[in-house]
């Protein structure tokens, strides 16, 4: 079957590429299952700091590959099965201590928008083109992606993309709050974000995740003790301190994660 997910590793960062270029990087089913196990892989590596992800050949990804769908989403039964297989892939990007960085150019459509609002952190090119096409292929936008977008770009901009199906220009979607728009390289600005982020702390990046996945998800008791519990390990660790032998000694921290 056409298209893989390609992982490399450099120097601590991670890119993951979607490769399925002859269909501007619509990710098929087995795609997806490799970008879960891609990111289940990459969080068992030690000493991962960031994650970018982006498309080859000029493109994000067009969303799923509807030429499958015929065999794939063919009754309700199928259609749960595969949101389910998109929804494992998504999830184990969000669940990565680590950043991740979606670096967009080209199409980023359906599914390619639900990758990207799992990331943490949005780069667009200013060509780059979005699309939520449901509403053209009478099909709901899946739940939990829905609930991404919403928390990112608001009902009311999420009703306008799903209801008419339009393309959205680079500069729209920053209106919007999805992505930052940047001058240039849009795979260069991913590479020099990454490489500032991996000089900051692990742990407190970690930290900060765990504590805005609860207070988005739980109530704000349950999220007040997940920071409780977050700044106890930040606060006990070797790289806190680290940070504050490196401030007395007017030098840059080296953090490991520990």
């Amino acid at each position: 079957m056409a298209g893989s997910v390609d992982v490399t590793i450099d120097d601590s960062i991670a890119t993951v590429r979607l490769n399925n270029p002859a269909r501007r990087n619509a990710m098929t089913r087995a795609m997806w299952r490799e970008l879960a196990d891609s990111f289940s892989y990459l969080r068992a590596v030690d000493g991962i700091r960031a994650a970018i992800i982006s498309g080859v050949d000029g493109n994000f990804a067009a969303g799923a590959d509807i030429s499958e769908f015929k065999e794939v989403r063919q009754s309700g039964e199928s259609a749960i099965a595969y949101d389910e297989n998109t929804e494992a892939a998504l999830a184990a990007i969000e669940s990565v201590p680590f950043t991740t960085i979606a670096s967009i150019d080209g199409f980023c459509i359906g599914g390619g928008i639900s990758i990207a609002s799992a990331c943490d952190i949005r780069l667009s090119a200013k060509d780059a083109k979005y699309r939520l096409p449901p509403a053209r292929l009478a099909i709901a936008y899946p739940f939990d992606s829905l609930v991404r977008m919403v928390r990112i770009i608001g009902v009311a901009n999420c009703k306008r993309m799903l209801i008419t199906a339009d393309t959205f220009g680079a500069i729209a979607m920053e209106r919007f709050g999805f992505a930052e728009v940047v001058e240039g390289d849009v795979a260069s600005a991913a590479i020099d974000m990454a490489r500032r982020i991996r000089t900051n702390a692990p742990l407190s990046i970690s930290a900060t995740k765990k504590i805005l996945s609860a207070f988005e998800g739980q109530t704000l008791e349950s999220a007040r003790a997940v920071a409780s519990r977050e700044r106890e390990v930040t606060l006990s660790s070797n790289d806190y301190a680290e940070a504050l032998a490196a401030f007395i000694d007017k030098r840059d921290p080296e953090f490991r994660g520990d």
